[in-house]
Order: C-alpha cells, then sequence, then structure tokens
C-alpha cells in the first residue's frame, strides 16, 4: 500500500516535471479522471519502445487493487504494470490533455509489434476511450516532442513509484562480458 507521503511525493513529481517543462501545477478540486458522481475511473497508460521490448504500464487503484496484483507471482516479462494512486494518475491524464496529446492521439490501441514502421508508442485507456501515438521516422518535429514530453513524464512517474510483484525468477543484472575479458591476450610472452 502507499503511504500518504508516497502520495505527496509522487505528486511532487509530477509537479517537478511540469514545471520544468514550462508547465504550471495549480491544485484543481474537480479531477480529470472523475465521473460526475466523484467516482474514479480507471487508468491505464502504456509505453512500449519496439527496439527493446520494453512495455512499461502504470494504473491506478481504481483500475486494479495493488495488493492483488503484488501478491500474485508473474512471469518475469511480464511484471511490467505497476499501481499508482488515483491522483498522481489524474495529474498524469491532466498533464497529457494540457500538452494535446489527446488532439494528436489516434483511436484505438497501440501497434503490438513495431512492423519495421514503429519505435515507440503510448497507449491510454479510460472507460469508453482507447488512443495511442505513435512515433514513426515521418513523425513530425512537434509530434515528436509532444511524445518525448509526455513520456518522459510517463516514465518519471514510472520508475518512482514503488512496486514489489512477486516474479517467476530474478532478473540477470549482469552486463555482458566486454571483448577485452572474453578473448584471450596476447601480451605476457609465448605464442
Amino acid at each position: 500500500m502507499i503511504r500518504p507521503f508516497h502520495v505527496r511525493a509522487v505528486l511532487a513529481l509530477v509537479c517537478t516535471v511540469l514545471a520544468v517543462s514550462g508547465w504550471s501545477c495549480a491544485s484543481e478540486a474537480k479531477s480529470v479522471a472523475k465521473s460526475g458522481a466523484g467516482q474514479t475511473q480507471p487508468i491505464r497508460i502504456r509505453y512500449f519502445a519496439y527496439a527493446s521490448g520494453q512495455n512499461l504500464e502504470l494504473v491506478n487503484t481504481a483500475h486494479t487493487d495493488a495488493t492483488e496484483l503484488y501478491s500474485t507471482t508473474r512471469s518475469l516479462s511480464d511484471a511490467g504494470r505497476k499501481v499508482s494512486t488515483d491522483e498522481v494518475m489524474d495529474e498524469v491524464l491532466k498533464l497529457f490533455r494540457n500538452r494535446g496529446f489527446y488532439e494528436r492521439a489516434q483511436t484505438g490501441a497501440a501497434p503490438s509489434t513495431a512492423e519495421g514502421t514503429w519505435s515507440q508508442s503510448l497507449e491510454v485507456e479510460t472507460p469508453g476511450e482507447l488512443v495511442h501515438m505513435s512515433l514513426h521516422k515521418g513523425s513530425t518535429a512537434d509530434d515528436r516532442k509532444l511524445f518525448f514530453e509526455c513520456a518522459q513524464a510517463f516514465v518519471a512517474i514510472y520508475n518512482n513509484t514503488y512496486q514489489l510483484q512477486s516474479v517467476d525468477r530474478a532478473p540477470d543484472w549482469r552486463a555482458p562480458p566486454s571483448p577485452r575479458h572474453t578473448s584471450k591476450s596476447s601480451s605476457g610472452g609465448g605464442r
């Protein structure tokens, strides 16, 4: 469970990302993801980096129960989902809206594979709406700027969201050996 301190810290991070990129973080009484009845709606944001196979996903507590998610053992390749607070995810959506993400996004899911065209995608799902923005060689400079601002904010929040996912095996943290350590040395006398 996320402690109130962590919520404040992540909200401060969102505000810092906004400030660094030239936007302010004013407090709003009405949340972007709140329905008319005041009930928070589920939010899911996914980032794909096709070349590396990176697939990161943030959801809010209205979407997924963190205790249930983290207590279920998952395959290491399927452990990219993190659960953030409703408030933090509301702020991420607000940032995306203020930046103009929704004006440039396409309806539907992001491509599941690069197919030689796409390099990265951001996918946003809320009740009744699924949109994505994908980068490719022909993307305009404005589209690239918008995409990277939104992706940078997403990754900053993702990296600062606490997770204790149970996985089926430990990741291999070792870097591949460098060529100089794997080849035989030619110095030191002898053939």
